[in-house]
């Protein structure tokens, strides 16, 4: 028999995600680098315009996110929490955050990694095939 403690957790837990505003967030990012790709489509790439454009994408990408984020806490503070309430969810121990954050970093380096040699074998070409399989 199931725990009704727990059944009640991943009850509430569930909602938190349910209104698809963090989805919907998170394509509205997406769509603003999409936008970025294409302004530097426009643009000489190897010009001026282009490097602005390539060192303003990660720029988007985190403000972008940040905002968003904002967005979607004020959405859910006037829309979602009224109707299905307000959970806070235990924090996990900072040991925890340390040792995922390390494990975070570890991937992202080792796959910088591994696209710096995939690059350097098949071409530059394939950099589009391996961000849209990413996104």
């Amino acid at each position: 028999m199931k725990d009704p403690i727990q059944d009640t957790i991943q009850r509430t837990q569930r909602y938190w995600y349910a209104d698809g505003a963090n989805e919907i967030g998170s394509g509205l990012v997406i769509l603003l680098l999409a936008f970025s790709f294409k302004l530097l489509d426009w643009a000489d790439p190897d010009g001026r315009i282009g490097w602005v454009v390539g060192i303003l994408q990660p720029v988007v990408i985190l403000v972008g996110s940040w905002v968003t984020s904002r967005l979607v806490r004020t959405f859910n503070e006037h829309v979602t929490y009224p109707r299905t309430g307000y959970i806070s969810y235990p924090r996990k121990p900072w040991k925890r955050r340390l040792t995922l954050a390390l494990i975070g970093g570890g991937t992202a380096a080792l796959l910088a990694a591994v696209l710096a040699i995939v690059t350097d074998r098949l071409g530059e070409d394939i950099l589009p095939i391996i961000s849209g399989a990413a996104i």
